[in-house]
């Protein structure tokens, strides 16, 4: 018998190890390297207010600046009401009625297809919700459903 140590057998801790040291230092390059999404933002307002300055007909200093400043405000306002869709959504969808009814939803389906059926019918009645709410009859809430 041989005192030299075997290779190790695909998949073991030995070849997952070489994996976690390969992923790590890609992790830590992609995390040193990368941005901010705020450089991003600036960086690339940066650029569209050079390239508006340099490529649009009358596009002057202050009448870039003015239109920057006008549409952060309308962006502003787009992104509170996206916040607050997504902080009521995340509240209703923890609290424990809601939640019992979504675990009982989701434990259902039983195969792939049934869970992707599942998942058209939700996205349709939840779609048509609002449009059935303003309905004064049963046949228009019905034609929002299968209507898209």
């Amino acid at each position: 018998m041989s005192d030299a140590p075997a290779a190790p057998p695909p998949g073991s801790i030995q070849e997952r190890n070489v994996l976690n040291r390969i992923t790590a230092f890609f992790v830590y390059l992609f995390e040193r390297i990368t941005p901010d999404p705020y450089i991003f933002a600036v960086v690339l307002t940066i650029v569209t207010a050079l390239l508006a300055a340099t490529l649009a007909p009358k596009g002057s200093v202050p009448e870039i600046l003015g239109g920057w400043y006008a549409g952060l405000f309308e962006i502003l306002a787009f992104a509170f009401q996206m916040v607050l869709i997504l902080v009521t959504g995340y509240a209703l969808s923890n609290s424990p009625p809601i939640r019992r009814f979504l675990d009982w939803l989701a434990s259902r389906p039983k195969s792939r297809s049934a869970a992707i059926v599942l998942t058209i019918v939700v996205v349709m009645a939840t779609r048509s919700l609002p449009a059935c709410l303003r309905a004064k009859s049963r046949s228009e809430c019905a034609s929002t459903l299968v209507g898209w």
